[in-house]
């Protein structure tokens, strides 16, 4: 697969991408192009191309689901695009407030939380809690 490398800056509601370009030297060139001080985030994102094609394909969704540390699902739906975490971020996991908080790719919901109970006994198991 080719890389992409997008050129963004800010966060929330400012964050926004310049442009795209097809090696990481070309996207150096152009941040350097800017004059920037120690509070403007511009940084490079790399991204495969047509990356998630296959998952799209099969018929996959991106859902979100909420999963106590027991096992117990706390929610489970199919992920916003306006989301915190942006579709290519589909593999999306932390633990928050005791909770497994991930995005992942799936045929359905039960699939999903398959998918999220699998990685939480993983992480468990190898006392990843953080």
């Amino acid at each position: 697969m080719s890389k992409v490398y997008m050129v963004s800056s800010g966060s929330y509601s400012d964050y926004r991408v310049h442009t795209v370009f097809s090696t990481k030297k070309l996207a150096k060139e152009y941040i350097g192009s800017f004059e920037t001080d120690e509070y403007d985030y511009i940084g490079i994102e790399e991204r495969e191309l047509d990356g998630d094609v296959d998952n799209i394909k099969a018929g996959y969704k991106v859902f979100h689901v909420m999963m106590e540390r027991n096992g117990d699902v706390n929610s489970v739906s199919k992920a916003y695009v306006g989301s915190s975490h942006p579709v290519y971020e589909a593999k999306f996991e932390e633990w928050c407030d005791d909770k497994l908080d991930c995005f992942v790719w799936a045929r359905d919901k039960k699939h999903a939380i398959k998918i999220v109970n699998d990685r939480r006994i993983f992480l468990l198991a190898n006392n990843i809690t953080e």
